[in-house]
């Protein structure tokens, strides 16, 4: 039986993040029908497991401020396996390093920062962008060729790929700007945030005109806002900004920003994608 239908009463993310205690600092995970890819289930709420091991432990001091996924193998539908290193432990920073297997092979890992945060100097060089709020835009509601998709709200403000919206009418335009939320509500924490970092599309969907197998190769998230700022959220949609710059020899960069309530920066980050020429 499915987890969905063993845990019906949690949210999807919660369902497909539950991490169960197999041995000293390794847990058994399993994949959702809710997040599947192409093959397996999407980077993000491959990313999202691999956080819930470190907020998890019994070592967790402080809260995240850095995570850096490499996606070494497609994760095959079933179970798999999760084992934690805390590296360093300092008087305000940790170092983790996490490991998913499953059958015997590595299919990724990460490096985790966590820290302890003080109050005080606060400095945001950036503003959020001038957009209307996410009423003002429709959501997405076409149908998307992958799964995960419709586990989230997307209202896109600019920069729709063709499968998504009419509206798109410049396929070499690398950026993006949307509203995006769970699909049901979920109020904001750090393991829907790591989730949602990866929610945006690759940027080789909006400039090349055919399809072609792609794949998010490294994922790295920094957390900008503080603690309070991402519970501030609630449900309430995030606005996130991505672009890329560099399409050459069979990768690409991904950049994206995610703006919260009041223009506050919760997080910023980077992808190296590989695609097929």
């Amino acid at each position: 039986m499915s987890r969905e239908n063993l845990m019906p009463e949690l949210h999807p993310l919660d369902i497909a993040t539950s991490l169960i205690l197999t041995g000293d600092d390794t847990y058994r995970g399993q994949t959702t029908k809710t997040y599947a890819n192409v093959i397996g289930p999407y980077g993000g709420i491959t990313a999202a497991c691999l956080m819930q091991a470190v907020l998890i432990d019994r070592r967790l001091a402080g809260t995240p401020v850095s995570l850096t996924v490499n996606l070494l193998a497609a994760v095959a539908d079933g179970e798999f396996d999760i084992t934690v290193k805390l590296a360093r432990s300092g008087k305000y920073i940790q170092h983790w390093s996490v490991e998913l297997v499953q059958n015997g092979r590595i299919c990724s890992n990460a490096s985790v920062i966590t820290a302890l945060r003080e109050a005080g100097f606060d400095h945001q060089s950036v503003d959020a962008p001038a957009i209307g709020p996410h009423t003002d835009f429709d959501r997405s509601t076409g149908v998307f060729p992958l799964p995960w998709l419709n586990a989230y709200d997307i209202r896109f403000v600019e920069g729709a790929p063709a499968f998504a919206s009419a509206l798109c009418t410049s396929k070499l335009s690398t950026r993006s700007v949307q509203y995006v939320s769970d699909n049901p509500p979920r109020p904001l924490d750090y393991l829907s945030l790591t989730a949602i970092a990866d929610s945006f599309l690759l940027r080789i969907f909006n400039v090349r005109a055919k399809s072609t197998p792609m794949g998010s190769v490294s994922i790295t998230t920094h957390f900008t806002g503080a603690p309070e700022d991402i519970a501030a959220q609630g449900i309430e949609p995030v606005l996130g900004v991505v672009d890329g710059i560099r399409f050459h020899g069979n990768f690409h960069d991904q950049n994206m920003q995610i703006w919260g309530r009041g223009g506050k920066l919760l997080a910023t980050g980077s992808q190296l994608v590989w695609f097929k020429n």
